[in-house]
C-alpha cells in the first residue's frame, strides 16, 4: 500500500519530538528502510494516527519476520478452530520452572488417559465398551497405556483380557469401583475380571474387530491402583477372581468384593493343569478381599514364586484366607485373615517338597478348621493366632508375643525373644515342653547330628552359680582333644549290679560303686558291701582305682 500526501502528518505537532509512534515509512527518504519503525523527529512526514486506527491500519505496521501486523494476526488460530476437537494441538503450554520446555495441550493431555474419553453416553455408567476402546485401541502403537477412571460406580459386563501392558488408576480404594455385572462369558483358562496373561496363547478382546485376537505378551507389569473391583449379578463358572495374573502384576491399594487374588503360572500345585507365563515376582500391596468365593489370596505354580504380598487382608472368604501353593515359595508380611468359613486362614501346600515361603508377622482370627496350615518347608516368624500340633513333615520358626508359646512341629527351629534369652533346637518328638529363660537345650534324633564350631577358641558354656550344664546322649560324650575342668568332676554312680559291662565302656571308662565289699587297689570289684570306690575299665572287668 502507498500512502498519498494527503495520509501524510500535515502539522509537525501533531505528535511530539522524540516519540515512539506506529508508523511506516512510503519512500526511501534519508536512508529509511520501508520495513521498520523509527523514532519521530521534526522535520520527518509520519503516517497519520487516524489512518493507522482505521480499518486495515494493521496492514500498514511491520511486524517480526518482515510480514504486517495484520498477516501476522491473520495466522493466529481463531475461536472456532481451538474449540474443534484438535484445538489444544494449537495450545501451547510450559511448566513454570527451570529446565521445563514446551509441549502442545494435547501431548499434555495425552499423558493420562479418561476413560470417559470413549464413552459415547456421558450420563451412562456402562462404561465396558469405552474401557476396551481405551485398553485395545487408544494409542495402537504404544505397547502400554495408563488410564485412569474416575470417581463413581462403573458397571462392566465382559472380562478384560489386555494384550498391551495396562496401568489402571482409580481415585481411590473406597471412591473408584467397577462392578463386574452379568458377566456371561470367560476365557477358558483364566477367569478373572482383570486376566493379565504373559503368553499368545490367552486372547485379548477387541471390540474393533468384534471377535478375539492374540496377545502379544506385553501385558505383563501392569498395574492396579486406588479403585474397587466388585462382582454383582450372574458371572461364568469360577468367575472367582477380580485379577488373575500369569504375568508379572503390581497391585496397590485395591479392593476386591466378592472376588479374590489369582497369581498362578506353570503347572499348577493345588489347581489342574499348566498356565503358560511367568509370574515371579508379582506385588500385592495393601490390597483386600471381601467375602471372596474362593481364596482370599490365591498363588500357585512353577512359574509364581518370589512374590510379596505385604499388608493384605482376607476377610471372610469362602475357602482359606491365603492359599500358598508356589514350587519355591513367597513372602507374605504383615497380612490379616479372619473368619474363614473354609479351611484355613493360611494354607500353604508342598507337594514338591520344596516351597519355602514366609509368613512374618502375620495375624490370623476366627478361623475356619485351622487359623493355620503350613507345610514344610515354610517358615512362620511372630505369627498371631492359634498354631495347631499337626502332622509330621510341618515346620515353622514360632516366636509368640510375649515369650514362647504354642507348638513343636517336626524339623522346627525356635527362636523365642525373653528377657532372658532361651533357645532350643530338636524335633517334635525331643523337644515337646516350652524352653524355661536362660537354658540352652540341643537334642538330637539318631539319624541327626548337630554341630556348634566355637573356631580357634573352642566352644564356650557359662552358667549362673547355681545352675548345671547337661549334656544327654545315649552313647555318651566323646572328645578328641583334652577336656580340663576347674572344678571337680562327677562320675556316674552304680552298685556293681547296675554297671555296664566292661567290654562295652571300654578301656579307660570310669565310674563309681557304692556297694563294693573291699577297697584293695586294681582287684576286681565285687558287690555285697558298703564300700564307695571308683573303679576303671580294662576292657575286660571293673578294677578298684
Amino acid at each position: 500500500m502507498t500512502l498519498q500526501i494527503s495520509d501524510m502528518i500535515d502539522s509537525l505537532t501533531d505528535f511530539p519530538s522524540g516519540a515512539f509512534v506506529p508508523f511506516v515509512v512510503t519512500s526511501n527518504v534519508g536512508g529509511l528502510v520501508t520495513t521498520r519503525n523509527y523514532r519521530y523527529n521534526a522535520g520527518l512526514y509520519l503516517a497519520k494516527y487516524s489512518t493507522l486506527a482505521a480499518d486495515g491500519g494493521a496492514a500498514l505496521i511491520g511486524s517480526t519476520g518482515g510480514v504486517t501486523v495484520q498477516a501476522a494476526l491473520d495466522a493466529r488460530p481463531t475461536s472456532p478452530e481451538l474449540a474443534a476437537s484438535d484445538g489444544s494441538t494449537l495450545v501451547g503450554t510450559e511448566l513454570d520452572t527451570t529446565g521445563a520446555v514446551p509441549r502442545t495441550v494435547a501431548e499434555k493431555l495425552g499423558d493420562f488417559v479418561n476413560v470417559l474419553d470413549f464413552q459415547v453416553n456421558p450420563a451412562s455408567a456402562d462404561i465396558t465398551d469405552a474401557l476396551e476402546k481405551a485398553i485395545y485401541q487408544a494409542f495402537p502403537t504404544l505397547t502400554a497405556i495408563q488410564l485412569f477412571i474416575p470417581a463413581g460406580e462403573w458397571i462392566v459386563s465382559r472380562q478384560i483380557i489386555p494384550g498391551r501392558q495396562v496401568t489402571i488408576c482409580g481415585a481411590g480404594i473406597y471412591a473408584t469401583t467397577l462392578f463386574f455385572t452379568n458377566v456371561a462369558s470367560a476365557n477358558a483358562t483364566m477367569k478373572g475380571a482383570f486376566s493379565i496373561g504373559d503368553a499368545a496363547a490367552l486372547t485379548a478382546y477387541d471390540p474393533a474387530f468384534g471377535s478375539k485376537v492374540q496377545g502379544d505378551n506385553g501385558a505383563r507389569y501392569s498395574t492396579f491402583q486406588n479403585l474397587a473391583i466388585a462382582r454383582s449379578g450372574t458371572a461364568p463358572a469360577n468367575f472367582n477372581y477380580a485379577i488373575w495374573a500369569a504375568g508379572r502384576v503390581f497391585c496397590q491399594n485395591v479392593r476386591a468384593e466378592t472376588f479374590g487374588y489369582k497369581i498362578a503360572a506353570g503347572t499348577q500345585q493345588a489347581g489342574v493343569g499348566t498356565i503358560t507365563g511367568n509370574a515371579n515376582q508379582c506385588q500385592l500391596i495393601s490390597c483386600i478381599s471381601l467375602n471372596a468365593p474362593e481364596h482370599g489370596f490365591y498363588i500357585d505354580g512353577a512359574d509364581a514364586n518370589a512374590c510379596s504380598v505385604v499388608g493384605c487382608d482376607a476377610f471372610q472368604p469362602v475357602v482359606n484366607g491365603f492359599y500358598e501353593a508356589s514350587f519355591l515359595g513367597n513372602s507374605y508380611v504383615g497380612c490379616h485373615a479372619s473368619a474363614t468359613s473354609g479351611t484355613s486362614c493360611y494354607k500353604a501346600v508342598a507337594p514338591a517338597g520344596v516351597n519355602r515361603s514366609s509368613f512374618v508377622g502375620c495375624y490370623a482370627e476366627a478361623g475356619g478348621t485351622l487359623e493355620w496350615d503350613v507345610a514344610s518347608p515354610s517358615i512362620i516368624l511372630s505369627p498371631k493366632g492359634a498354631m495347631p500340633v499337626v502332622s509330621s513333615g510341618k515346620s515353622v520358626v514360632h516366636g509368640a508375643l510375649g515369650g514362647i508359646t504354642g507348638h513343636w512341629l517336626t524339623g522346627a527351629l525356635r527362636l523365642a525373644p525373653t528377657e532372658a534369652l532361651a533357645f532350643s533346637i530338636g524335633d517334635a518328638s525331643n523337644v515337646a515342653t516350652d524352653v524355661g529363660p536362660g537354658l540352652i537345650r540341643m537334642r538330637a534324633t539318631d539319624t541327626i547330628l548337630y554341630s556348634i564350631n566355637g573356631g580357634g577358641a573352642g566352644l564356650e558354656i557359662l552358667s549362673g552359680a547355681s545352675s548345671v550344664v547337661t549334656f544327654t546322649a545315649a552313647s555318651g560324650v566323646s572328645a578328641a582333644g583334652r577336656v580340663a575342668s576347674a572344678t571337680y568332676l562327677k562320675s556316674g554312680s552304680y552298685t556293681v549290679a547296675t554297671l555296664p559291662a566292661a567290654a562295652t565302656a571300654g578301656v579307660g571308662a570310669r565310674a563309681m560303686v557304692t556297694d563294693a565289699n573291699a577297697t584293695t587297689f586294681l582287684s576286681t570289684v565285687a558287690g555285697g558291701g558298703a564300700n564307695i570306690v571308683p573303679v576303671v575299665s580294662d576292657g575286660t572287668n571293673w578294677k578298684i582305682a
